[in-house]
């Protein structure tokens, strides 16, 4: 039937420290090849827990050579690809194998079936100077404007989640001899009509940054003052704005009231970090109402607030603020969002008559001031009788 994803729940926790999955396989097949991703965060563990700062790397990663699973399993082989060939140790179990950069385990035949049973754990340390980012927390705001823009801006609270830095840190050591393990800057991957694109950290936008517009999108390269090294942290702000007309699309009409849908990026434009916990809201114009949203993934939490901003009227309430919490956010999870909302078309002129009448009214007071003399004249008193 050709490569087509499978509806699958997650099933509830058995106690065995394992999560469990059920894919439901079309009807009347008898054989089927599955084909699972699968993400972890936080699984490597910088061992030794500190380096110095032109120090390599090490991890340790920990793992089962076979896969978990409640199902007797004929024949299986596994391959972890580490990307490096510099492996310290790992745990041998016969048949294994080094090619290249992988390490391979296998064929293994006839594992029991019974996911404590077909576990068999091992554990590779090994090298690795890849950026270890995390976001400790990341918040993303959206905010919708019908006579405007779609804009974007994502606060972002970074560390460096590898080994800590051991002694202090020598800028004359960092140019002379490098620092393996250090994150020099983060790529942000932006929409292809991305605008106004800002970036700004605690005492203001004294980083570097390269913008280059790419056929797919706005790759933004972002330098930071000082090199993230383990333990370290940084917080920063970077925003931009997309035309209106590039994400939100509007429907018919029915009883004066539209429906509008706007399709936006979930998560931070990040792909290279993990987010433990990430925070989206949604500011929608005043007065829509029946809000609805579709993402391909569940979310830890999804509630709707109100909030008053410049020309909201408080008979409103104010513009309706969807928001919506999840952990562990990695870059699988940057799929487009789908947000729905109905609109009624007399709303849409409210903020240019806000306008009118306010500029109506300035106008109205100034003309007003300059047809009323406001100056202090000198009493001129009664006329003095001359006396002879």
């Amino acid at each position: 039937m050709g490569n087509q994803p499978l509806p699958w729940i997650r099933l509830p926790d058995a106690g065995d420290g394992l999560a469990h999955f059920e894919a439901e396989v079309p009807q009347g097949m008898t054989e089927a090849k599955l084909t699972v991703f699968g993400t972890l965060a936080g699984a490597l563990v910088p061992v030794p827990a500190e380096i110095e700062l032109t120090e390599n790397q090490l991890v340790q990663y920990l793992d089962s050579h076979t896969l978990p699973s409640l199902y007797p399993t004929a024949r299986q082989t596994t391959t972890f690809a580490l990307g490096v060939s510099h492996i310290e140790s790992f745990t041998k179990r016969d048949p294994y194998s080094r090619t290249g950069k992988d390490l391979v385990f296998g064929p293994i035949t006839d594992i029991e079936g019974g996911a404590a049973a077909s576990l068999s754990p091992i554990t590779i340390h090994y090298q690795n100077n890849a950026p270890f980012v995390k976001a400790l927390q990341a918040i993303r705001e959206i905010e919708v404007s019908h006579w405007g823009n779609v804009a974007f801006e994502d606060f972002v609270e970074v560390q460096h989640a590898g080994a800590a830095l051991k002694g202090g840190f020598s800028r004359l050591d960092f140019q002379a001899r490098g620092a393996p393990s250090a994150v020099r800057g983060l790529v942000a991957v932006l929409p292809l009509g991305a605008r106004s694109i800002y970036y700004r950290d605690q005492i203001g936008n004294i980083s570097t940054s390269v913008i280059q517009h790419g056929p797919d999108g706005v790759e933004l390269n972002l330098q930071s003052r000082f090199p993230l090294v383990g333990g370290w942290k940084n917080q920063f702000y970077q925003g931009y704005s997309v035309p209106v007309q590039e994400l939100l699309t509007v429907g018919p009409s029915s009883g004066g009231v539209r429906r509008f849908t706007l399709t936006v990026p979930f998560s931070v434009p990040f792909p290279e970090v993990w987010v433990e916990d990430l925070t989206v809201k949604v500011v929608l114009p005043e007065w829509a109402a029946d809000v609805r949203v579709e993402i391909p993934f569940s979310v830890d939490d999804e509630h709707q607030t109100h909030r008053l901003t410049f020309l909201d009227s408080s008979l409103s309430g104010g513009r309706p603020v969807l928001i919506l919490k999840k952990r562990n956010v990695v870059a699988e999870h940057m799929q487009p969002m789908v947000l729905s909302y109905s609109f009624p078309k007399r709303a849409m002129l409210l903020e240019p008559l806000y306008l009118v009448l306010a500029f109506f009214s300035f106008f109205l007071v100034c003309m007003i001031f300059a047809r009323v003399d406001l100056r202090i004249k000198p009493d001129g008193g009664k006329k003095k009788s001359k006396t002879q």
